[in-house]
C-alpha cells in the first residue's frame, strides 16, 4: 500500500493508473494528521507527498512520520512545481527522502511505484 497526500484531481488520477499497472493499493488524504494516523494502522510501502499542497501540510507529516521511531524508515517521496523555490530545501530539511519536480514525478512514477511492487 501506498499513502498518498495531495488535493489534486489530476495527480490522483495519474497515481492511480501507475499503482493499477504496479498492482499496488492505494490510500489518500488531505490531511496529515488524518495520514499520519493511516500510516500508523497500515504501514506503507511508501509515502508521496505533494510538496505545493499547502492546506494539506505535508512538511508536518513528514516530520511527524521520521520523528516516530516505529514509522521513520518509511520512505517519503515529495513532489513540487519547479517554480517554488525553496521548497526542495524545505523538504530536505523535514526529513524528506526523495524529492523531485512535478514533471519529473509524472514522468518517472511508473517506474517508481514498479521498484515497489
Amino acid at each position: 500500500m501506498i499513502l498518498v497526500l495531495l488535493d489534486n484531481l489530476f495527480f490522483s488520477a495519474k497515481i492511480n493508473q501507475a499503482a493499477e499497472q504496479s498492482g499496488l493499493k492505494v490510500k489518500y488524504s488531505k490531511r496529515a494528521d488524518e495520514a499520519f494516523d493511516l500510516a500508523r494502522a497500515e504501514v506503507p510501502s511508501l509515502i508521496i507527498l505533494d510538496l505545493d499542497a499547502a492546506k494539506c501540510s505535508p512538511f508536518d507529516l513528514i516530520k511527524r512520520v521520521k520523528a516516530d521511531e516505529e514509522m521513520k524508515a518509511i520512505p517519503t517521496l515529495g513532489f513540487f512545481s519547479h517554480v517554488n523555490t525553496g521548497v526542495q530545501q524545505q523538504a530536505r530539511e523535514a526529513g524528506c527522502d526523495r524529492v523531485l519536480a512535478r514533471s519529473v514525478f509524472d514522468r518517472n512514477l511508473p517506474a517508481i511505484l514498479s521498484q515497489i511492487s
